[in-house]
């Protein structure tokens, strides 16, 4: 298998796991309103929070599975800019969360 075979492999391994990532996002976002419709509001928050979960954790998988493939194909400057990348959003995190 070529590199350009593996790479066409990967982007649509990686753009299924982004379909299926929004449509599970979009579905409790739906569900979330819905149950605020109805007065749900507790449930509403839990599915609407699951739904924004769900969204922010799309790039980062785009950034992991980016991650994986560099170290599988031993590209050491993808690797090294992966990891950067991952090193960022974590602190940031990090830092959001105190």
């Amino acid at each position: 298998m070529t590199n350009d075979d593996n790479l066409e492999r990967l982007e649509r391994h990686v753009g299924h796991i982004l379909r299926n990532g929004v449509r599970l996002s979009s579905t409790a976002l739906v569900i979330g309103l819905a149950l605020l419709a109805v007065r749900q509001d507790s449930l509403a928050g839990i599915a609407m929070t699951a739904g924004l979960l769900v969204l922010t954790a799309i790039p980062v998988t785009r950034i992991v599975t980016s991650l994986v493939d560099a170290l599988r194909r031993r590209d050491k400057l993808l690797t090294l800019a992966t990891t950067v990348e991952l090193s960022v959003l974590a602190l940031l995190f990090l830092m959001r969360s105190r």
